[in-house]
Parts: C-alpha cells; sequence; structure tokens
C-alpha cells in the first residue's frame, strides 16, 4: 500500500489535510468462487432460456450461496460465499418499491390501451409518409421510456408498429431499429428510465451535494 498525505492552506487559512491510497485488493481463486460462479451461470441460463421465472430463478440462486456458506463454509473459511446479513444489506427497498410503483403504473396504462392509441395517432399524423412515421414512433418511444421502464414500454409498442409496417406494406424493421435506439438512449436520460439508472441513483442518492 502506498499512502500520500499533503498538506496545504485552505482558502480561510486553514491547514487541510489531503490524503491518496492506491490500495491492490489481493486475488484468490477460491472454491467459493467457483461454486457462485456456476451458480451464476446456471440462473442466467435459466433466465434466457425461460425455463423458470426470474424471481425464483433468483431465488434459487441465493439459496445454494447460503447453503453452502452455512454449510461447508462454517468449516472452511474458502467456501464461504455470503452470510445472511451480507445478503440482507444488498438488498436495495427504494429500487424494488420504485420498480413495483412503475410495473403497477404499466400495467394499469397496458388496461386503458394508451400506447396503442399514441402509435395510431402518430401513424395518422404521419399521413403515409414512412419517414415521418419512423420519427414519429421513435418520439413515443423516447418519452414513454425516459418515465418508465423502457422493456416494459417497448413491448407494449412493437406489436402495434409491426402491425403498422403490414399495413403500409414495408419492413418492420424498419421501424423497429429507430424505436430500439431511441428506447436505449431515453432509457438512460432519467434516472427512472432503466433499472440500472434506479440502483445507481439510489447509491448516490445519499452522497448527492457532498464533496
Amino acid at each position: 500500500m502506498e499512502r500520500a498525505v499533503n498538506e496545504s492552506a485552505g482558502q480561510n487559512g486553514a491547514v487541510v489535510y489531503l490524503a491518496r491510497s492506491n490500495i491492490i485488493l489481493p486475488r484468490a481463486i477460491t472454491p467459493a468462487f467457483r461454486i457462485a460462479t456456476a451458480i451464476l451461470f446456471c440462473v442466467y441460463t435459466l433466465i434466457a432460456f425461460e425455463h423458470l421465472h426470474r424471481t425464483p430463478s433468483a431465488l434459487s440462486g441465493a439459496a445454494p450461496m447460503l447453503a453452502v456458506s452455512y454449510t461447508a463454509g462454517t468449516f472452511n473459511p474458502d467456501y464461504r460465499i455470503l452470510d445472511f446479513g451480507e445478503a440482507m444489506h444488498a438488498i436495495d427497498l427504494n429500487v424494488i418499491f420504485l420498480l413495483m410503483a412503475m410495473m403497477i403504473i404499466v400495467g394499469v396504462m397496458k388496461k386503458t390501451g394508451v400506447f396503442q392509441w399514441m402509435a395510431y395517432k402518430s401513424y395518422l399524423m404521419a399521413g403515409g409518409n414512412v419517414f415521418v412515421l419512423a420519427s414519429a414512433l421513435m418520439l413515443v418511444t423516447a418519452v414513454v421510456s425516459a418515465f418508465l421502464d423502457n422493456v416494459t414500454s417497448t413491448l407494449l409498442i412493437i406489436p402495434v408498429t409491426i402491425e403498422i409496417a403490414l399495413t403500409l406494406k414495408i419492413s418492420p424493421v424498419s421501424l423497429l431499429i429507430p424505436e430500439a435506439f431511441a428506447s436505449n438512449i431515453c432509457g438512460t436520460a432519467t434516472p427512472i428510465g432503466d433499472p440500472p439508472n434506479i440502483m445507481i441513483g439510489s447509491y448516490v442518492a445519499p452522497y448527492a451535494g457532498k464533496p
């Protein structure tokens, strides 16, 4: 570890200490690392191939890690992955409840058909012009993705987009690719547009305004 401490004078004449530390954490490939990697791979496989819903898939991955930590990890520290306290500390209720509220809003809006209405309004405003239609659908997707879950919003708009494309006898890809770009870009524009944004925003919120 290298440590450097510098002493300087502040604006009001007070002495300010600036410390910098370069810490290199040791890396070790332990049995716990291999077990956790295998469990993560299995969970992603379950989710990717939709053999199991995402919630039970995540729980089926967390349970073995806790089981290994409290059985083999009790006798050999190399098998310790995480304990119950660390698992509870990793849960961010701000993110969970915000995502739950967003899913409720999207579910209610889905019942009303507002996404389909906005897509058809864009079709009417375009007047048969494909470029105007693509721009209008991009704008709708961008606005919705910035304030709601972008994946769910896109999945609701895509069926209408395909129907419009087939009606105009054009390739749906020419409309879906711009929508995908708009969803990805504007989903990162706000702290609530995408789950990673929500997690990052929840983490940095306590430090906002601090030097």
